[in-house]
């Protein structure tokens, strides 16, 4: 992507925080330029609105749907027959910040995230791996995932 000069790449490298590794950003800031170049693009139009159907009309095309969990019965039955599915499947990911002080340290262990010795990377850190159980001790709340929420 970087050597395509994606949009996305330069406002990560731009926005990029430490994460040993990996590519991590400040959100905010992230996700500030690139909406701001979006929107400020001559031949780019951003419609902030409900869309609930795929237009039909040729010249609207390419096209992009940026679309989620709550996107309508209707366009995500559009969505689905163009790209030849019966069903959509939506992912998200999430990278949560702990704080060190909260980490019981008798119970993880110190590696990289793909087994690569980050010495002499120059990229500060190293991760801490463990899983995070729901207890009542918790300080945030770990949703269990087997149950339905409302």
């Amino acid at each position: 992507m970087r050597r395509l000069g994606s949009l996305v790449m330069r406002a990560a490298d731009a926005h990029r925080v430490p994460a040993g590794a990996a590519l991590a950003v400040d959100r905010d800031r992230f996700s500030r330029a690139v909406t701001e170049a979006v929107q400020s693009h001559p031949l780019i139009v951003v419609t902030r609105e409900e869309v609930p159907r795929l237009p039909e009309d040729p010249g609207m095309y390419p096209l992009i749907v940026a679309t989620g969990p709550l996107t309508s019965e209707t366009l995500s039955a559009d969505i689905a027959r163009m790209v030849g599915a019966d069903h959509l499947y939506f992912y998200d990911a999430i990278s949560p910040i702990v704080l060190a002080e909260t980490v019981d340290m008798d119970k993880v262990f110190r590696a990289s995230r793909w087994g690569r010795s980050l010495a002499g990377s120059g990229i500060a850190g190293s991760g801490i791996r463990g899983a995070l159980r729901r207890t009542s001790e918790s300080r945030i709340p770990i949703p269990d995932p087997m149950k339905a929420t409302t």
